[in-house]
């Protein structure tokens, strides 16, 4: 019996398809690795972008917390700074009254507030005034506002304090530094009748401590890892 060899040429029609098939899968692996190398250098790219912006963030903090930092310690270096004759006059009595000496000043005094530039007045003696009106008004009752503002206002008329009286704007900073004593824990209530202001029981006598303490109340004071004043 005669057996019929079937001869498949390299050039039909099959074997085409076939080269054709495996040339079509051979691009799309070459298109898949070259998609799968430009996604991992791009998310590399943007991880070392994100990074270099985090840096970049972390240094521009630091360097607004040193120069923020050197304000307060220069303002530190002369308290009685741009305060007139009168009051440095109530300052000094006021520092003498609480023993404060420019070391152990607390930077309780020298908050920024909402409002504060409606008082011309250095923040290091309307805040301790302020504080000290607080403490004397509530031995036996709560804070006495009205008497607080009509106190103020007699300061002013007596060129002691310096301040926008037009619709009583300068009451706008001492209520926002009542809510900081609140919200620092120094003004502590006690029901409808009292308001307990808490002494200042303790002091401390270092210009940096007291610094580093009033930019952590102040929110503006953050430890970063590797920095340092």
């Amino acid at each position: 019996m005669n057996f019929i060899k079937i001869h498949i040429s390299q050039e039909s029609p099959l074997t085409l398809w076939i080269q054709e098939l495996n040339d079509f899968y051979e691009q799309q692996e070459e298109k898949f690795r070259n998609h799968l190398t430009g996604y991992v250098e791009s998310k590399h790219a943007e991880e070392e972008l994100a990074k270099q912006q985090e840096q970049e963030k972390v240094k521009q903090k630091k360097a607004a917390q040193k120069a923020y930092f050197q304000n307060l310690m220069d303002r530190r270096g002369n308290f009685l700074k741009n305060l007139t004759d009168e009051e440095s006059e109530l300052f000094r009595a006021l520092t003498k009254k609480y023993q404060l000496t420019p070391e152990s000043f607390p930077g309780l005094f020298l908050l920024t507030v909402e409002g504060q530039e409606h008082i011309e007045t250095p923040s290091q003696l309307w805040q301790l005034w302020l504080y000290d009106q607080l403490f004397e008004t509530t031995r036996d009752s709560r804070i006495q506002w009205d008497i607080i503002e009509r106190n103020f206002v007699n300061n002013m008329l007596k060129r002691v304090f310096r301040a926008q009286i037009l619709r009583k704007q300068f009451a706008i900073p001492l209520h926002y530094y009542k809510f900081k004593l609140n919200k620092i824990g120094l003004i502590e209530f006690l029901g409808d009748l009292k308001e307990l202001v808490h002494p200042l029981d303790f002091l401390i006598h270092n210009h940096k401590e007291n610094i580093l303490l009033q930019m952590h109340w102040e929110g503006v004071w953050e430890d970063f890892s590797g920095g340092g004043m």
